[in-house]
């Protein structure tokens, strides 16, 4: 076998990432003292305009718990506002304050300079396809992910049912692959092959409610 980690593409991809990362965190670190997911959430507030913490995991791909700390971090810098929906005093929105927005504008016009330093040596086409491509192996990555998830709450259940024979365990080997646990009582709740007291139990153990 002829390996060499220089032509190995995660190698590739992780060092490039590193020294492209690298090169910006000089704009919002050094000038304005934030770390990367704090760069992150303040993008995706300047960008969308308000929303929930929530809403920021699940469009930028990022952790609750680091979200949440960058919120705090923001917060204190004065970059970023709460405000609590008045139905429900759970739940908060976020927003830029006139400092964040300030802060906001720098740092995309320094990514844009940025961006086109770091694709100079690119003609055009080869830059297009360089984004297609990059865009193309993050989500077949996200996709491997979602089908792992997927197996892992599969046997998670299999094992809670403790024998091959059930026909819940039929139901499930039958559905595996569109089974995951936010739509798993839609995928069985008209099932002939398993009950509803099933779908509840199964429900409970993956923590979702039955539909």
């Amino acid at each position: 076998m002829n390996f060499d980690i220089k032509d190995f593409l995660p190698y590739l991809l992780n060092r490039a990432a590193e020294k492209a990362s690298r090169g910006f965190q000089e704009e919002y670190k050094s000038k304005y003292g934030m770390l990367l997911t704090e760069w992150r959430v303040l993008y995706h507030l300047g960008r969308y305009g308000e929303m929930s913490a929530i809403d920021i995991c699940k469009k930028g791909d990022l952790h609750k718990t680091k979200v949440s700390r960058a919120v705090n971090a923001l917060q204190k810098k004065r970059y970023l506002a709460r405000k609590q929906l008045a139905d429900d005093k759970r739940f908060e929105i976020l927003s830029l304050t006139k400092l964040g927005e300030t802060v906001y504008n720098d740092l995309v016009f320094k990514a844009e300079d940025f961006h086109k330093s770091l694709t100079e040596n690119f003609n055009e086409k080869e830059t297009t396809f360089l984004l297609a491509a990059l865009k193309k192996i993050t989500q077949q990555n996200q996709e491997i992910t979602k089908s792992r998830n997927n197996i892992q709450i599969f046997y998670r259940v299999i094992l809670r049912l403790k024998t091959k024979s059930n026909c819940c365990a039929i139901a499930l080997y039958e559905n595996c692959p569109c089974f995951n646990a936010d739509n798993f009582p839609t995928v069985f709740k008209n099932s002939s092959k398993i009950t509803r007291t099933a779908i509840s139990k199964i429900s409970g153990w993956l923590g979702v409610k039955p539909h």
